[in-house]
Order: structure tokens, then C-alpha cells, then sequence
């Protein structure tokens, strides 16, 4: 299950990105809520996942992509600077969650953490990461002092905690479910005041602003109905 986490499916091969599909770039935290949204709009919607900073860099390639549900505002707004996009908005803001073995949240978290497998994506791609090590420096966690394991995107870290490869890993809370399908762990919501916010841009990518079946889904996406998908997988969904 969770290679889909860790493996970047980049769609560009004849015959698999059509005219009359719908490409959507998401980044790693959103692939299972995605898989949702597209299965609730109906049509063909295909996903391609990745770190943000990763799908950034290959929509600026020239990845086929129509949309792009990002993990941060910055690399949406460069791609409106840099003419890449039709339009853009914040479509959610995420959370973070701690998931770790027992005896880990049980004790002082500072200390039990000493020497521990600690995983967090890797702050210069994944926006997960960088809030994780706001969040953890917060808690007065010395990265130091663990055995750090950084993955490229928050979906990496998930299937890190999933497998068991580490004691402790800081994952979107959208991921939790399917880490505790695979491994029973102790989790501890993180206070949004330990952070900065997880802002979340979309962007309707110049390709997809040319498709009547990208804009109708790009469109969807404001509806209550995908707010319900969203906050069910523990997003805040801003007002439009």
C-alpha cells in the first residue's frame, strides 16, 4: 500500500495523458484525500504525487500537468510569477501529528526521543518538514541528539513509520489512518501555535485553464462536497 506513498508517478508517456483526462500534480501529504476527490467527482482523474518542491521543479520542466494542489504557498505563487498558471488559491491548511512507539509519549518527549529513529521530510522540499522542525524545536527536541531520517516528501516519512524502519516520525495528519492500518503506534496531535501555518495553494496551471474537464474540476473543488472530503481527512478548509 504504501508504495504509492514513496513511488513519483510522472505521467507523461503517449497514450497515458489524454485531452479529454484531467493530470493532477498533488503533493504527497493529499495523495489518499486526492484519490477521494477524484473518485467523488467522477471522470478521468489521474494524480501524479511527489514533494512539493519536486512537482514545482517539473511543472517548470514542463510536466503535462492541468492542476496543482501544493503543500505551501510559495512555489504556486512562483509559478504565477514566473506566467506558469490561470488562477490560484488556498484550497486547505494542514496539521501535523506525531506518531511514535508507546513508550516514547508515555515518558518526557525531549528525552525520550534521545537517540531515537526520528523521521520528518526534508525541509527544502516538503513544507511538512519545515513545520515539523518548527514544531519539534518548540517542544524543546534536540534533532541532534536523535538519529534523524529525512525523506523527500511527507508521504516518504508515513511509509518510514509504517514499515517500522523508525521509532518516531512527524506526518500529516491526513496519513495517520493509513500508517495505523500497517502498524499500531501511539500518535499526539500537534498545536498549530508550534508552527507556522501549512498553507496549502492550488494552482489551475495554463494547460488545464485550455480544458473545459480541468476547469469543471478545478471548479469542484470549492463545492461543499469537496470541503466535506477535505476536512474529513482533518484539513481546515478556508472560506472562498
Amino acid at each position: 500500500m504504501f508504495r504509492s506513498f514513496i513511488v513519483f508517478t510522472f505521467m507523461i508517456c503517449a497514450g497515458v495523458v489524454r485531452a479529454d483526462g484531467v493530470t493532477v500534480a498533488v503533493a504527497a501529504n493529499l495523495l489518499p484525500t486526492a484519490q477521494n476527490l477524484a473518485a467523488a467527482h467522477g471522470g478521468d482523474i489521474r494524480i501524479a504525487h511527489g514533494s512539493t518542491g519536486r512537482l514545482y521543479a517539473q511543472i517548470r520542466a514542463g510536466a503535462p500537468f492541468d492542476i496543482f494542489l501544493a503543500a505551501d504557498v510559495a512555489r504556486p505563487a512562483r509559478l504565477e510569477d514566473e506566467g506558469f498558471t490561470a488562477a490560484r488559491r488556498t484550497y486547505a491548511l494542514g496539521r501535523l501529528v506525531l506518531v511514535a512507539t508507546d513508550e516514547i509519549l508515555d515518558g518526557d518527549l525531549p528525552q525520550t526521543l534521545i537517540g531515537r529513529r526520528l523521521a520528518i521530510a526534508d525541509a527544502a522540499l516538503a513544507p511538512y518538514g519545515l513545520a515539523a522542525e518548527q514544531a519539534l524545536a518548540q517542544l524543546g527536541v534536540d534533532l541532534a541528539k536523535t538519529t534523524l531520517i529525512t525523506g523527500d516528501s511527507i508521504g516518504q516519512v508515513a511509509g518510514f513509520a509504517a514499515t517500522g524502519n523508525v521509532d518516531a516520525a512527524m506526518i500529516a495528519l491526513s496519513l495517520l489512518p493509513q500508517v495505523l492500518e500497517q502498524r499500531a503506534m501511539a500518535h499526539h496531535n500537534i498545536s498549530d501555535a508550534l508552527h507556522d501555518p501549512i498553507r496549502q495553494d492550488a494552482v489551475l496551471l495554463l494547460r488545464g485553464a485550455k480544458s473545459n474537464a480541468a476547469r469543471s474540476f478545478w471548479d469542484w473543488l470549492q463545492t461543499p462536497a469537496a470541503t466535506a472530503i477535505l476536512e474529513a481527512a482533518g484539513y481546515t478548509v478556508p472560506a472562498p
